[in-house]
């Protein structure tokens, strides 16, 4: 789950919440914030996952600048190229976008 809120000012959307604290909040948020979930742990918007891992990523450095993040992802051995390269693609633009 990831609870994200629209802030054109500030480069579009913004992270909340995720997880449990994203999942209290189903049903319950104003407008302007809207909350996602994943299905079956399948990516099925880029934007969202990308928020959600810069989320995890500024969680874990902070809002330190100059971070060299290094990621290790894994994936079922049953997902299609299309998943994998989602995934990869995903982590790239997390990494990018901080």
């Amino acid at each position: 789950m990831l609870a994200v809120q629209n802030e054109p000012g500030r480069g579009g959307k913004v992270v909340v919440a995720v997880g449990a604290e994203a999942k209290a909040m189903l049903g319950r948020t104003p407008g302007h914030i809207t909350t996602v979930r994943m299905k079956d742990g399948v990516i099925a918007d880029f934007t969202y996952t990308e928020k959600m891992l810069q989320y995890f990523i500024n969680k874990v450095h902070g809002h330190r600048l100059y971070v060299r993040v290094r990621a290790c992802s894994l994936c079922c051995i049953r997902s299609t190229q299309v998943e994998r390269r989602a995934i990869k693609e995903s982590a790239e633009g997390a990494g990018r976008a901080l």
